[in-house]
């Protein structure tokens, strides 16, 4: 027994593999076949369609009148509920007035943590710039007390005698 190929581990024998080539091209015309067909079906169904007038209308509406914009649902408004239970932990700030109700998103970590800390930062850079006075003495003042002051410490560590 010939072997051709081996097909998911199990090998396949030369005959049903020459039976599989030869099918070939009877799969390819119905392929081809079955392509034609829906050619054709979506060509008459658009020229069906064009012909076809489309009638339009109001949407019912229970016979009341248009909604406002006041009265009409929005994301904001299913979230009210939400926003009221969970309050300052949301992430969100909600404005509520006569002209509705609208929900901006906030971001807890930026606004409630980095910007007050940056900020703070800033005002102790503003307040460290005046060691900065561009005088010599100065900075060499600034020399000789942290060398005094790495002495001290290194000289107060137990074991460095």
């Amino acid at each position: 027994m010939a072997v051709g190929v081996s097909v998911a581990g199990t090998p396949m024998p030369a005959a049903e593999l020459a039976a599989i080539g030869a099918a070939l091209p009877r799969v390819a015309l119905v392929a081809l076949a079955v392509m034609l067909l829906s050619a054709l079906f979506w060509l008459a169904r658009g020229h069906l369609v064009a012909k076809a007038s489309v009638a339009t209308s109001g949407t019912w509406a229970c016979a009341w009148t248009p909604p406002a914009a006041r009265m009409q649902y929005t994301a904001s408004s299913f979230a009210a509920p939400i926003l009221r239970v969970f309050g300052p932990v949301a992430g969100v700030r909600a404005q509520a007035d006569a002209g509705g109700f609208h929900s901006h998103p906030i971001d807890l970590l930026l606004d409630g943590v980095v910007f007050p800390a940056w900020r703070r930062v800033g005002r102790m850079a503003l307040e460290a710039r005046l060691l900065q006075a561009g005088r010599l003495r100065w900075y060499l003042l600034y020399v000789i007390l942290t060398v005094l002051a790495l002495l001290l410490y290194v000289g107060g560590m137990p074991g460095a005698q």
